[in-house]
């Protein structure tokens, strides 16, 4: 598995736990670099 794998999986979790607007603030933007 790759960072940006790992990091998708733990989007669509986060995506579905969290308010749409919050998840577009905080999280959308980052992108993984290495585990």
């Amino acid at each position: 598995m790759t960072a940006v794998t790992v990091w998708n999986n733990c989007l669509e979790f986060i995506k579905d736990n969290i308010q749409l607007q919050a998840y577009k603030t905080w999280f959308e933007p980052i992108k993984p670099i290495k585990l």
